[in-house]
C-alpha cells in the first residue's frame, strides 16, 4: 500500500471494494482532474469543476469535503502507525491457549495467586501464561459490580488480548509484551490492595492497615469500575507498537511522529493513537453506542485512557508529583471535588507507578529489568552512534557508573513519586521500603562491585513501618528538582 501511495496513487484498491473506498474514489476523480487556466482570470481551476465549488452555507457540500477529508485522515493515519510496527492482521481467537476444565482451573488458580504477588516476574512464565494473567486481570475487572453499558463477550476479550500481543511484536529488550504483562500487574495489584478490583488477596506485606475510610470513600466516589476497566486497557497498551527508542532519539531523528506530534510526548501520543486504531480495526468499542453500527468510543473512556497514557512521559514528571501532592490535599479536605479531574489525576498515579514499579520491586526481580532497560539502551547509543545524534549514555559504561545511574533513576525520580502517591494510597507505602532497599544494594554495588552484593547482611523486608512511614511522610520536602537522569528520557 505504501509503495503504491509513493508512486502517486490516491486510493488503494483492494478486493472486495467496500463502499467507502468506490465513493473515495468517486470524489477524488473531481477533485484531482488536471487543472487548467481560466482564460478570463488567469487562475488554475479543475476541469468541469467552478472556481468556488462550495457555496457559502451549503451544508451538503461542507460535509461532502469533510468526509472526503476524514477518509483520507484514516489510510494516513494507518500508514504512519504502520511504519514503526506491523499492520494490524485478522486475529484468530483458536489461538488463544486452552486447557481441558480440571486443568484450566487449577492453572488460573494458581497464576491468579502469581499475579497477585509483588514479586511477580513475567520472565518466570511462558507466553501462554502471561495471556492467562491479562485474562484474570480484565475477568476481575468485568466481575465488579456497577460496571455499566459494557459489551464484552469472552471471545471479545481474548481476541483484544491477542491483539495487543501482536501489536507489541518488535523484539526490543525492555519496551516488549512482557513490559507491558508487568504494568498491567502492578495496576492490578494495586487495584486491588485498595479494594477497587475485588479482595486483595495479595501476599505483599503492607506497612499500614489501609487507607483511612473518608479518603477511601471520596476515592470510590469519583471512581467508577468502568474507569477501573479504562485503567487496566491503559496499562496494558501504555506502550503498544514501541520502537525501541526513546523520545530524545525519535526528536533528534525528525521522524514522522515528531513531526506529526511536534516533539511533545511524540511516543504516548504515538501508543494512545496506536491502541484507538486496533480498537477500531477489530470492532473493540467496549462502552460504546453500538445501535448505529459506526464505532465510536465512549467519551470517558477516551478521555480516561488518553489522559493516563500521556501521564507517562517523563519530562513532565514532576509536574504531575505537584497535580499529585495537591490531590493529596482535596481528598484530605471537604472540598467539593472534580469527578473526572480527580479521576484522571489519580489513574494517572497508579499508571505513572506501574510503568517503573520494576525500581520498587525486590532487588531480584529488579534488577533482571535494569539488564533489560540497559540493553535496550545499549542498542539506541550504538544506533545514535552511527547515525551522528547526541548519545544517550555510554554503551561501555563501567559497573560503578551503571549503579550510580540507578540511584539517580531510583532516588530522584522513583522515591518521590512512590512517597506522594503513598500518602493516598498508604497500601503502598511498602514500595517506598522496598526502594529505599535497592537505593541501599545499588550503593554496595557502586562501592563494592556487583559479585559482592549477594554477601551483604540485608533484609529487604527488614525497613520498619516506622522509618518508610518517616520517608513517605517528608514527601513534601523533596520537590527541588533534580536533574533528570538520562535514562529516564526512555521510559
Amino acid at each position: 500500500m505504501a509503495t503504491c501511495l509513493d508512486l502517486g496513487a490516491a486510493d488503494y484498491l483492494i478486493k472486495p471494494v467496500s463502499s467507502q473506498v468506490i465513493k473515495t474514489l468517486w470524489l477524488n476523480s473531481t477533485r484531482y482532474k488536471k487543472p487548467v487556466r481560466s482564460p478570463d482570470s488567469g487562475d488554475e481551476v479543475a476541469v468541469g469543476t467552478a472556481k468556488h465549488s462550495i457555496p457559502v452555507g451549503d451544508l451538503h457540500n461542507i460535509e461532502e469535503r469533510l468526509n472526503l477529508a476524514f477518509s483520507r485522515d484514516e489510510w494516513l493515519e494507518e500508514m504512519i502507525i504502520n511504519h514503526y510496527a506491523p499492520p494490524f492482521h485478522h486475529i484468530n481467537i483458536t489461538k488463544f491457549p486452552r486447557l481441558d476444565t480440571i486443568a484450566s482451573q487449577e492453572r488460573m488458580s494458581y497464576l491468579r495467586q502469581q499475579y497477585s504477588d509483588w514479586d511477580f516476574c513475567p520472565y518466570d512464565y511462558s507466553e501462554d501464561d502471561l495471556l492467562r494473567c491479562i485474562l484474570i486481570a480484565f475477568e476481575d475487572s468485568l466481575a465488579v459490580s456497577g460496571l455499566q453499558n459494557v459489551t464484552v463477550s469472552n471471545d471479545v476479550l481474548q481476541r483484544f488480548i491477542l491483539a495487543i500481543r501482536a501489536a507489541y511484536s518488535n523484539p526490543n529488550p525492555y519496551h516488549n509484551f512482557y513490559h507491558a504483562v508487568d504494568v498491567l500487574q502492578a495496576t492490578y495489584y494495586t487495584l486491588k490492595n485498595v479494594g477497587l478490583l475485588g479482595s486483595s488477596g495479595s501476599n505483599c506485606p503492607r506497612l499500614n492497615t489501609g487507607s483511612s475510610a473518608e479518603v477511601k470513600r471520596r476515592i470510590h466516589e469519583f471512581l467508577t469500575p468502568n474507569d477501573v476497566f479504562a485503567l487496566l486497557v491503559s496499562s496494558l497498551a501504555h506502550d503498544l507498537g514501541h520502537p525501541g527508542v526513546n523520545n530524545a532519539y525519535m526528536i533528534n531523528a525528525q521522524t514522522p511522529l515528531a513531526l506529526l506530534y511536534n516533539d511533545q510526548a511524540v511516543l504516548e501520543n504515538y501508543h494512545t493513537t496506536s491502541l484507538f486504531l486496533l480498537m477500531k480495526k477489530h470492532g473493540f468499542n467496549f462502552f460504546g453506542d453500538q445501535s448505529t453500527g459506526e464505532f465510536k468510543v465512549a467519551p470517558d473512556f477516551r478521555k480516561l485512557v488518553v489522559n493516563s497514557i500521556l501521564a507517562t512521559d517523563m519530562s513532565a514528571h514532576f509536574e504531575y508529583i505537584r497535580s499529585f501532592t495537591e490531590q493529596n490535599s482535596r481528598l484530605g479536605s471537604t472540598s467539593i471535588l472534580d469527578p473526572m479531574r480527580e479521576k484522571i489525576l489519580f489513574c494517572s498515579a497508579i499508571l505513572k507507578c506501574s510503568d517503573i514499579s520494576n525500581a520498587a520491586r525486590s532487588f531480584h526481580v529488579a534488577s533482571r529489568w535494569t539488564d533489560c532497560l540497559m540493553n535496550e539502551l545499549k542498542d539506541q547509543a550504538s544506533l545514535e552512534e552511527r547515525m551522528g545524534y547526541p548519545i544517550n549514555m555510554d554503551p561501555e559504561q563501567s559497573e560503578t557508573v551503571r549503579a550510580q545511574g540507578q540511584i539517580d533513576f531510583i532516588g530522584k525520580l522513583a522515591l518521590p513519586l512512590f512517597q506522594v502517591v503513598g500518602d493516598m494510597i498508604p497500601e503502598m507505602s511498602y514500595c517506598v521500603g522496598k526502594i529505599q532497599s535497592n537505593i541501599a544494594t545499588w550503593e554496595h554495588i557502586r562501592d563494592h562491585g556487583y559479585q559482592t552484593h549477594s554477601a551483604m547482611d540485608h533484609n529487604e523486608n527488614s525497613i520498619s513501618g516506622d522509618s518508610a512511614g518517616t520517608a513517605a511522610s517528608n514527601a513534601d520536602t523533596i520537590y527541588i528538582e533534580p536533574i533528570i537522569p538520562i535514562m529516564a528520557e526512555t521510559f
